[in-house]
């Protein structure tokens, strides 16, 4: 049975070539890209403060401390503009007490020979219902940040697939299912997506687009895309380097390590 991971399926989704350096020949980048890591500060920063089964009082003050031990060797411009992110989480979040962030889930799926394994942003169970958010971070504000949270909305796939794991991973969830993205901006500001309901019909549909699109996974040419995706992307010198004629795979070891 293969093993595929969402973040795996939606790397090949959006860009064969990134899944080819990243997960075929495991090229790890040696500097992150700048606009990546703040957002991997930020996703670290809520994973700790949720970590542990910590009270919900706590959450926020054990995020501030991961953040300035971990990531001491950044400047405080990028701690604090992390912080203030983190410190941006609704209060209605940090003070749910049954909350999973980044809970290691695992379904296997024999007919389709996959295993497929992801770990949520934070999953919340209330009595009334179960929340799946997807957590997003951008230096943008005002109208520009609302458009971002539109597109999420629109067309993150990564979400949904997660829903169709906590569903047939909790077969007991016997509440309404619902998907939310939350923009986080390093200003401070917090834009809240609506809570859209993951109906039966929608798990069913998107379970099965994943199952056939994890089942390809590796297939067929590993084709270049070039687009908005690009500028976030830790190998997109290596790509510019290609389509502008010159040695691309020099260029990879210069700006990466390991790989087999």
């Amino acid at each position: 049975m293969r093993r595929v991971s969402v973040t795996e399926l939606v790397t090949w989704q959006e860009c064969r070539r990134r899944w080819h350096y990243k997960f075929e020949r495991r090229l790890l980048p040696k500097q992150l890209n700048p606009m990546m890591e703040s957002g991997r500060a930020i996703a670290a920063g809520i994973e700790a403060g949720f970590a542990d089964h910590s009270l919900p009082d706590e959450r926020v003050a054990k995020a501030r401390r991961f953040l300035d031990a971990e990531y001491r060797w950044a400047d405080e411009k990028f701690r604090a503009g992390a912080m203030r992110a983190v410190e941006a989480v609704p209060p209605w979040v940090w003070a749910t007490t049954n909350a999973y962030s980044e809970q290691k889930i695992v379904v296997d799926y024999p007919t389709s020979g996959v295993q497929m394994v992801g770990k949520p942003d934070l999953l919340l169970m209330t009595q009334e219902q179960a929340i799946v958010i997807e957590f997003k971070s951008t230096g943008k504000k005002g109208r520009e940040a609302e458009s971002r949270l539109e597109l999420h909305e629109l067309t993150g796939q990564q979400v949904l697939q997660y829903c169709v794991l906590v569903a047939d991973n909790f077969k007991w969830l016997d509440r309404p299912l619902f998907r939310q993205h939350i923009l986080l901006t390093t200003s401070g500001e917090c834009y809240e997506g609506a809570q859209l309901p993951v109906t039966p019909l929608i798990l069913d549909r998107v379970r099965k687009q994943m199952l056939a699109s994890a089942s390809e996974v590796g297939a067929g040419p590993i084709t270049h895309h070039r687009g908005g995706l690009c500028m976030g992307c830790d190998y997109n010198l290596a790509c510019s380097t290609y389509f502008n004629g010159g040695d691309d795979e020099a260029v990879l070891k210069e700006i990466t390590s390991g790989g087999v």
